[in-house]
């Protein structure tokens, strides 16, 4: 199995299923859901995750966009019925969701001035601007 790097970025199709081998490595498996534009079908692609990046993978959600990172590889195999199959599935070091615009998190119960991390692109910058910058925008 010859492995090429890779990095993707799609929706999680099915739900992540997090286990454990018998050796007690955890490791994480998903189908991942590539978009290939806008009149095709997408892509399904088989991700499997160990360790830490595993832990990630099994926490999101059916749904959930996701960029990935690792290495690729061809997996073929010959089902019950004698059809051979060929499988593209990415063996992950990179595990990173996305935030989705247009969704938002369910409102949380908030105790009195707590901060929300959608605040702060609107706080002022800590600092003054350089010496010798001028204030004004130059066109």
């Amino acid at each position: 199995m010859i492995g090429i790097e890779a990095a993707l970025e799609g929706r999680i199709g099915q739900g992540p299923d997090l286990r454990q081998s018998n050796s007690g490595k955890t490791y994480c498996t998903c189908s991942v859901a590539v978009d290939q534009g806008k009149d095709e079908e997408p892509l399904w692609v088989s991700v499997v995750a160990f360790g830490e990046k595993a832990e990630a993978l099994g926490a999101l959600l059916k749904g959930t966009r996701v960029y990935l990172e690792g290495r690729i590889a061809l997996n073929t195999f010959t089902r019950q019925n004698g059809v051979e199959v060929t499988q593209l599935k990415l063996i992950a070091n990179t595990v990173q969701p996305l935030r989705q615009i247009g969704h938002r998190k369910p409102k949380q119960a908030s105790s009195g001035n707590a901060k929300r991390a959608s605040d702060d692109w609107q706080r002022p910058l800590d600092r003054e601007p350089p010496r010798g910058m001028d204030q004004e925008i130059p066109f």
